[in-house]
């Protein structure tokens, strides 16, 4: 085993490094995360979700702490704890790296938490780093709402993909973790070193690996090869609906009842951000000082000076003259916008066309100014003729078309690695006048809900 244990470490390409740990055993419920980041995170229709914290329970743990993971996970952890402990009793199991494992020490992390955070970092990086860094950009410093979303929009659109203002965005990020999801427990702290993970090495060269990956299928997880003391459940194995079932939850309905559409929410989320985003900055620096110089050079034209050259006599010569030259400081007081400013200029029929600029700033412009203006205008079209949620379903089906283009198949399951990618579609981008409501969440409780 030691031979192996080199030949583990001294591995240097992915390909190989994979290969070989996945001819340790004949069991097959392997996953890479990294290959299949969006698993829990999209539904079947290619909806970006995100779970209804209600339907949590409270895994078994040492820990003081609790820990969560959705009930049904909960549920067949438990059945694999005291099947595996039965293991361990009987001396089936009797390494002490595979001994650990029946204690979890993570599950559950809140996207709302996180989103928090992350809205809190942009703004931190927007204001300190560029709009109050002369140097950082030409726009730093404005005076005004209009003059600060005119700046950031300069930002978002160089920064591109790096921006999460919307929550659809963020959980799509490799800022969103796939614990947000409720779908993954992990049952050993992670112990990375620059290659190889000395914990992976440690569970992939112990004698009771092969029964602890079987132990794990038997109750519907899969194992992260990359992190095998980190598990998956996998929605799409029988054992695992065995589990779901219980709660009368199919494959079919499990992200309608126990998840949102982020969707449902990104609008108004970009809306209350930015218009906070401005207040906080017009109360953090609530003035600016304008320097300017007054008074003027005067030229006049002609003056009467005696030139040595000239004699006595004296003659006319063109002079320049300094009239009351002085500085001036200006000082100008940024105002908050008031509930009167948000009801008439920034209201619906403002945000709906800034709505689809920021969607694409998000995806990295895959939209040129003229494919977006279009879009824009379709927009305005909708809103004025059939109200906001018509505009605000037609400008996400566009850019779901262009996050998951409408050739590709979207999977919920850990056997099919998803992508998602940017399609260039027709310039005729046409309004869909299906009027979808998308002010309301979809079904699934109300615990951490759609809010903000």
């Amino acid at each position: 085993m030691s031979d192996f244990r080199s030949s583990l470490v001294s591995f240097e390409t992915r390909g190989s490094y994979l290969d070989l740990i996945k001819r340790l055993s004949s069991c097959d419920n392997y996953v890479s995360i990294s290959e299949n980041p969006y698993y829990g995170k999209v539904n079947s229709n290619g909806d970006i979700v995100y779970l209804s914290e209600k339907f949590l329970a409270s895994l078994p743990t040492k820990e003081k702490k609790s820990i969560y993971a959705l009930n049904f996970v909960v549920d067949a952890f438990k059945d694999f704890k005291s099947y595996y402990l039965k293991a361990i009793n009987t001396g089936i199991v009797k390494d002490d790296v595979l001994r650990q494992v029946i204690n979890p020490v993570k599950g559950w992390q809140s996207v709302h938490e996180l989103y928090g955070n992350s809205i809190q970092g942009l703004y931190y990086t927007l204001i300190n780093s560029y709009l109050q860094r002369g140097d950082r950009t030409q726009q730093a410093y404005p005076d005004n709402f209009d003059e600060f979303m005119s700046a950031l929009s300069s930002l978002f659109s160089k920064a591109g993909k790096n921006v999460n203002l919307s929550r659809s965005s963020f959980i799509l990020s490799p800022s969103c973790p796939i614990s947000t999801t409720g779908l993954v427990i992990e049952l050993a702290p992670q112990n990375q070193t620059n290659k190889t993970s000395q914990q992976a090495i440690a569970f992939f060269t112990s004698s009771n690996y092969d029964f602890y990956l079987r132990a794990l299928k038997k109750y519907g997880f899969m194992v992260d090869i990359n992190y095998p003391s980190r598990i998956i459940a996998d929605i799409g194995s029988p054992a695992m609906q065995k589990y779901m079932s219980r709660y009368d939850l199919t494959m079919e309905n499990l992200f309608d009842k126990y998840f949102y559409k982020a969707k449902d929410y990104d609008y108004d989320l970009i809306k209350v951000y930015l218009t906070q985003f401005y207040n906080n900055y017009a109360g953090d620096y609530p003035l600016k000082q304008n320097v300017t110089k007054a008074g003027k050079v005067s030229a006049q034209k002609y003056s009467l000076e005696y030139v040595p050259t000239a004699g006595l006599k004296p003659i006319p010569v063109s002079t320049l003259k300094v009239v009351c030259e002085k500085t001036l400081k200006d000082v100008i007081r940024r105002q908050k916008l008031t509930q009167q400013q948000m009801d008439t200029l920034y209201n619906d029929a403002y945000w709906i066309s800034y709505y689809p600029q920021m969607m694409n700033f998000e995806m990295d412009n895959p939209l040129n100014s003229h494919r977006i203006k279009k879009v824009v205008k379709n927009s305005q079209d909708l809103y004025k003729t059939l109200g906001i949620d018509a505009a605000k379903s037609y400008i996400n089906s566009i850019f779901k078309t262009l996050r998951f283009p409408v050739d590709m198949q979207v999977s919920t399951t850990l056997q099919t690695t998803t992508v998602l990618t940017s399609t260039t579609s027709s310039d005729t981008i046409g309004p869909s006048t299906s009027g979808g409501s998308t002010s309301g969440g979809s079904s699934g409780g109300s615990s951490g809900g759609g809010g903000y």
